[in-house]
């Protein structure tokens, strides 16, 4: 009944979210490390890469879209001239 008020198909309302499992998200830990390490400079292909040499191999695309996930957020260096 709930549904027909807000005019909403009946199994749309009550679908449950899922609960997500992602692959990385045990190497939380280590990224933070890193990131800390570094001051929050370096980005996703230097993480990625520092990984690798820990034999951990992630793509720094992916890392990309977990440090997005994680709300890791990193410093940009502004160029000092614009010539």
């Amino acid at each position: 009944m709930k549904a027909r008020i807000i005019s909403m198909y009946i199994t749309t309302f009550y679908k449950k979210q899922k609960i997500r499992s992602y692959k990385y998200n045990n190497l939380k830990s280590e990224v933070m490390n890193i990131l800390s390490e570094s001051k929050f400079i370096y980005g996703s292909r230097k993480i990625s890469i520092l990984l690798e040499k820990e034999k951990i191999f992630i793509n720094d695309r992916t890392l990309r879209h977990y440090l997005k996930r994680w709300g890791f957020v990193i410093k940009t260096r502004i160029k000092k001239y614009l010539c």
